[in-house]
């Protein structure tokens, strides 16, 4: 289709402000990767309560061994 011209006419803040906040969607989408489903979150019993950030976290052995392999897939990356 050969759009990808128009971006030009897109200002870079408005750019920039939208690569942000869909970085900001990514993360908070993959947070709840690194809790435990079979607990109830932290935000329990307030208005967040089963909210994207309503996360009862790992603990131990298995909270290590997920940030180890998120270290070294960015080791990777970079």
């Amino acid at each position: 289709l050969k759009l990808g011209k128009f971006i030009r006419i897109v200002p870079y803040p408005v750019m920039l402000g939208f690569v942000n906040g869909l970085a900001i969607v990514i993360f908070l989408a993959q947070l709840r990767q690194f809790g435990d489903d079979s607990q109830s979150g932290w935000l329990s019993d307030t208005f967040l309560e089963n909210s994207i950030i309503d996360v009862a976290w790992l603990q131990g052995s298995e909270l290590y061994l997920l940030l180890g392999l998120v270290l070294v897939t960015m080791l990777i990356i970079h």
